[in-house]
C-alpha cells in the first residue's frame, strides 16, 4: 500500500501515542517500582520519537535534513510563509518563553498557593521525583538540563516538524495548528491532573495554556521556516518549569 494512503492513520497514532505513554507512566504504574516506571517510560519515549524518522525516512523515503534546527522547513509541498525574519523570530521565541516563565512562578505563588494546592502539589512532585530516584540536587539539575536542551527539541521535532507539518498536507493551516496543539496538550492533562487532582479546574486551565504554547510554536515554525525558533522558546519554558520544580523539591532543605 502506498505510504501516502495510510499516513493519516500514522498521524492519528502519533497524536494519541504520547497520551498513552503518559497514562501508563503516571497512572497505570504509579505504584510500581522505580525501575519498572523508568523502563516503561524509556521504552515509550523511544517508540514515540522513533516513529517520525522511521515513517518519513524508511517508509516514505524522504530526506530527513529538514529536521535539523536551522534547515529550511520544507513543508511537504506547503511552503513556509517565512514572514518572520531571524531577529524577529528570536525575540518572539525568547519573549514568549519569558512570558511563560513569569506566568509559571506567578501562577504558583499567587494562584496555586492561595488556593491551598501548594502542599498537595509539592507532595506529588516529591513522590514522582523519588520514583525516578532523583535524590540529589545534581541529579535533578542534570535531568532539567536534559529536558530543557534535548527533550524540548525532541518534542518540537515530533509535534511541529512531524505532526503539524504533515497535517498541512491534508488540512488548512489553522486546522493543522489546532489538531497538533490539542494533541500536544492531551498528555499534559494527565500530567497536571496527577499533580493537582482530576477534579481540579486548575489542572485543565494549565493544560489549556500548553495548547496555546503549541499554537504559538506551530505558528512560529511556519512563519520562520526554522525549527530552531520554537525549540528555543520551548527550551526556555522547560527550564522555567524545572527551576520551579527544584524550588519545590530542594528549596526548603537548602534554604
Amino acid at each position: 500500500m502506498h505510504a501516502k494512503k495510510i499516513e493519516p492513520v500514522v498521524l492519528a497514532i502519533a497524536i494519541v501515542l504520547p497520551t498513552i505513554v503518559t497514562w501508563i507512566y503516571f497512572v497505570s504504574l504509579k505504584e510500581s517500582a522505580a525501575s519498572v516506571q523508568q523502563t516503561a517510560y524509556g521504552v515509550g519515549k523511544i517508540i514515540q520519537f522513533a516513529l517520525p524518522v522511521v515513517w518519513i525516512g524508511w517508509f516514505c523515503r524522504e530526506n530527513l535534513t529538514s529536521l535539523l534546527p536551522w534547515a529550511d522547513g520544507n513543508f511537504a509541498g506547503v511552503a513556509p510563509a517565512k514572514t518572520v525574519k531571524r531577529s524577529q523570530a528570536t525575540w518572539i521565541a525568547i519573549g514568549f518563553g519569558a512570558l511563560v516563565t513569569v506566568s509559571v512562578f506567578v501562577g504558583f505563588y499567587f494562584i496555586v498557593t492561595p488556593m491551598g494546592l501548594a502542599e498537595p502539589l509539592i507532595a506529588q512532585v516529591n513522590k514522582k521525583v523519588a520514583g525516578m530516584s532523583l535524590d540529589s540536587p545534581a541529579k535533578f539539575i542534570f535531568l532539567g538540563l536534559f529536558y530543557a536542551l534535548v527533550h524540548s527539541f525532541m518534542e518540537e521535532y515530533y509535534w511541529r516538524w512531524f505532526v503539524f507539518k504533515r497535517l498541512l498536507s491534508y488540512w488548512p493551516l489553522w486546522v493543522a495548528v489546532l489538531i497538533s496543539s490539542i494533541g500536544f496538550m492531551a498528555h499534559h492533562v494527565i500530567l497536571m491532573a496527577t499533580f493537582l487532582g482530576w477534579d481540579s479546574p486548575l489542572a485543565y486551565l494549565i493544560s489549556a495554556t500548553v495548547a496555546i504554547g503549541g499554537i504559538v510554536w506551530a505558528w512560529l515554525y511556519h512563519r520562520s521556516g526554522k525549527l530552531a525558533y520554537p525549540w528555543l522558546s520551548h527550551m526556555v519554558v522547560d527550564a522555567a518549569i524545572f527551576a520551579l520544580g527544584y524550588v519545590l523539591v530542594f528549596g526548603n532543605s537548602h534554604g
